[in-house]
């Protein structure tokens, strides 16, 4: 699935430096490129984002990574190739909840990356229990930390979640929308209609 979303990737982008090879110079080549017809936009954008979301769902499945953790304070855990370590929980106060916040830092080959706080929110109304996920997007991963059940003075539950190139199956359907919104647009497409209503045979009575 990889291989067959590159390939698609690499065909479009060749047949485009294809239909300009006839300019000599760069700056010719550049300019001939918006000489192209909305339709032919459009089916080089259908086949990019189709081959974005292969390759997102495929690498996606092949890479993700998810753990349930007991997670000690100042212990670090590796997800991902991300060293996860949980500083502290702290009480919040909302306005119709209380909340337990814990402060996570991913570590990314030994560098603070980000700092995630998920939450643990108990609603005054009713007594729900509701998780609140922290989430670093990135265009190619995504991390996700949530927040479990005290576990005792120094641990909590920890859910843990890495997702890479998640971002790119929605990229790969945003260009697909993109590529068919092109090619309806195109004009020669309007003619063709108009054309053919003007040549379709009047019913008579």
């Amino acid at each position: 699935a990889v291989i067959l979303g590159s390939w698609v990737i690499l065909m479009m982008l060749t047949d485009m430096w294809r239909k300009t090879r006839n300019h000599k110079s760069n700056k010719k080549r550049f300019a001939a490129l918006f000489k192209f017809s909305a339709s032919y936009y459009g089916m080089t954008l259908a086949h990019i984002g189709f081959a974005l979301t292969l390759l997102g769902a495929s690498l996606n499945t092949i890479y993700s990574d998810q753990r349930d953790l007991r997670l000690e304070y100042q212990q670090k855990v590796t997800v991902g190739g991300h060293q996860f370590e949980l500083t502290e929980v702290a009480k919040v106060n909302g306005p119709n909840y209380a909340a337990e916040v814990g402060e996570v830092k991913v570590y990314k080959n030994g560098e603070l990356e980000v700092i995630l706080e998920p939450e643990k929110r108990r609603y005054f109304s009713g007594g729900n229990v509701m998780t609140e996920a922290a989430i670093d997007a990135g265009f190619t991963r995504d991390l996700y930390v949530a927040l479990g059940d005290e576990l005792d003075a120094r641990a909590w539950s920890v859910r843990v979640h890495y997702k890479p190139f998640v971002r790119w199956i929605w990229l790969g359907a945003i260009f697909m929308a993109l590529g068919g919104t092109l090619a309806i647009l195109d004009k020669r497409y309007r003619r063709v209609r108009e054309r053919s209503a003007v040549n379709q045979p009047v019913a008579t009575a």
